[in-house]
């Protein structure tokens, strides 16, 4: 299991992966993000620009803040694609049930960018 970091009492987890999510099955692909992360992003990767801001913390915090998810207790993203399109796939943990989103990588306080979600993950 990859290691995740803290961040204000809650885990932070970002990953680049080569998962193609859909809308249809977007739970149960989040649920395995979930279950077995993938490598954690190494904060010098965070930079690129082909990224986006979310792959960063200040990034992802924004987005959260957009998203109204800032208090969760545990955050995993996926810098991955969705029907196709890059997007950032982010699954937020709270009192034990997980919410997903999808958003373009662009995501950021006044334009959440929102792909699909929430979505309840089971």
């Amino acid at each position: 299991r990859a290691a995740a970091s803290a961040q204000d009492g809650r885990t932070v987890h970002i990953e680049l992966s080569t998962t193609a999510y859909t809308a249809s099955s977007l739970p149960q692909q989040v649920r395995r993000l979930l279950t077995t992360p993938g490598t954690p992003l190494q904060p010098g990767a965070a930079e690129a620009p082909s990224l986006g801001p979310i792959a960063t913390q200040i990034g992802l915090d924004s987005c959260l803040d957009a998203l109204g998810v800032k208090a969760a207790q545990a955050v995993s993203v996926d810098l991955a694609t969705v029907d196709g399109r890059p997007a950032a796939v982010i699954a937020v943990a709270r009192d034990g049930a997980a919410v997903a989103y999808a958003v373009r990588r662009s995501c950021t306080t006044g334009d959440p960018a929102l792909l699909l979600g929430p979505t309840p993950v089971p």
